[in-house]
């Protein structure tokens, strides 16, 4: 699961037009910005993220999380 949401919040860094890196550390530095994010975030945050990953993906499955994948 966080490997996944660190991925969510990659993309979501690189799509800012407001984000400035060089072309070949692009994915690196926003890699970076991403953790730290992810860091900061409280649980209802995360949960948010992971339901809308899951919906993107045809839907909500509960067993994720009640199998721990947790990460």
């Amino acid at each position: 699961m966080r490997e996944r949401i660190i991925n969510y919040l990659t993309l979501q860094a690189m799509a800012d037009p407001h984000f400035d890196a060089p072309m070949t550390q692009r994915v690196r530095c926003a890699w970076m910005i991403a953790e730290r994010k992810y860091r900061s975030m409280g649980a209802e945050e995360l949960d948010f993220i992971w339901q809308k990953i899951r919906e993107s993906e045809g839907g909500c499955d509960e067993t994720d999380l009640e199998q721990g994948n947790w990460d």
